[in-house]
């Protein structure tokens, strides 16, 4: 699991987030060993959901292509929201299960509705200066024109993570930054 998805769990469990999707993928093709491995990890994910009081579910998702197997699963505070997000992500219509599932994990709507119509900008196009700042490595999802005011929401986040786990938040800090 990417440290952006765990922070996403703790900020779910903290009531900044009404909710989180965690990606959960294994290789088609892979050994028997390895698939084991990867049931032991799921198994494993699900109790530390249970024992976490939030409501979850686990999906498969709709094969993107041919090389893995990806499993979602659902995370919310409440099970009005889990069912919210479920109900989203059946939805066909590509730019409108965008639109409904970011405003339902709780992203800033400028950059949800640009993710939707497909008008996210390229990181490329933030000044260095931003991308090299530390909250930088809090961003988890694609910016729009008004990335200014985005990026307000990711030093929130990145403060939210920093009180309810002061560890974890170090950690984030630690990691390399890729910058452009």
């Amino acid at each position: 699991m990417r440290d952006q998805e765990i922070a996403d769990i703790i900020l779910v469990e903290s009531g900044f987030k009404p909710a989180a999707m965690v990606e959960l993928a294994h290789p088609i093709r892979a050994s028997a060993a390895s698939w084991e491995r990867y049931q032991k990890k799921v198994r494993s994910f699900e109790k530390t959901l249970r024992d976490s009081g939030l409501f979850y579910a686990l999906r498969i998702n709709r094969i993107k292509t041919s090389s893995d197997v990806t499993k979602y699963s659902y995370i919310a505070k409440d099970r009005r929201t889990l069912k919210k997000l479920a109900m989203a992500s059946a939805e066909k219509n590509t730019g409108k299960r965008r639109l409904v599932l970011g405003k339902i994990l709780g992203y800033p709507i400028s950059a949800v509705r640009a993710f939707a119509r497909n008008k996210s900008i390229q990181n490329n196009d933030i000044p260095a200066r931003v991308r090299r700042s530390v909250f930088w490595k809090f961003l988890n999802f694609r910016l729009s024109q008004s990335w200014r005011e985005e990026m307000e929401y990711v030093y929130k986040r990145a403060r939210a993570i920093r009180h309810e786990s002061p560890e974890f938040y170090k950690k984030i800090r630690r990691r390399k930054m890729r910058v452009a």
